[in-house]
């Protein structure tokens, strides 16, 4: 238990330093799951009565958990939406990963969604065609062009006004974008389809 409290107070402090080289940046977006780890920690610390550990590890954990709760809350402007009962405009992200050829369960899994406006990746046209004749709720599209499976797709409830794909520093991936028509509000959207952050270039 020690060790895991060590451990992950290590890999968050070198996810800190991750404007200073890429490889640390890589420790970075896991600030949900170490403050899981330490609250756990904390916790079975302070069952086994092990008072000197146990109280680091309850400073830790909310350290690390406190700003994720805090952007839990619902904000002032949320909160005056919320009271005037103003529809949200909700959107969905998914990577679809190139080697999933169930697209009926992609598309079941879209339309539960009950989102206004979805950016899919991974897709090229052929699948990407697929998917919208199973997607009735979606009848607008948008679609980044890609032979490969590293396309870009926009999909919405709503009608896209205008759209056009987007140049990248990287010509080899693709990005979306589309105006929406969101109950008479115009909402510019985009999708992309970004490499892994591996390398000091990227």
């Amino acid at each position: 238990m020690r060790f895991a409290l060590v451990l992950v107070c290590a890999a968050f402090a070198t996810g800190l330093l991750g404007r200073h080289w890429w490889v640390f940046d890589l420790f970075a977006p896991f600030r949900v799951q170490y403050g899981y780890v330490l609250l756990s920690c904390a916790i079975l610390l302070s069952l086994l009565r092990d008072v000197r550990w146990a109280a680091p590890a309850w400073a830790a954990a909310v350290f690390v958990a406190w700003p994720v709760m805090l952007s839990e809350l619902p904000s002032d402007a949320a909160a005056s939406v919320a009271a005037q009962e103003q529809p949200a405009f909700k959107v969905l992200t998914l990577n679809a990963w190139f080697r999933n050829e169930d697209i009926g369960r992609v598309a079941r899994y879209l339309a539960s969604s009950d989102a206004d406006v979805i950016l899919v990746q991974e897709f090229n046209r052929e699948r990407m065609d697929k998917l919208a004749a199973t997607l009735p709720t979606y009848p607008h599209t948008a679609f980044a062009a890609a032979e490969d499976k590293d396309g870009a797709a926009i999909l919405s409830r709503w009608p896209i006004e205008s759209a056009h794909p987007l140049q990248l520093a990287d010509a080899s991936r693709h990005a979306q974008w589309a105006l929406v028509r969101w109950h008479g509000t115009a909402v510019q959207v985009v999708g992309v389809h970004l490499p892994w952050p591996l390398g000091s270039s990227i």
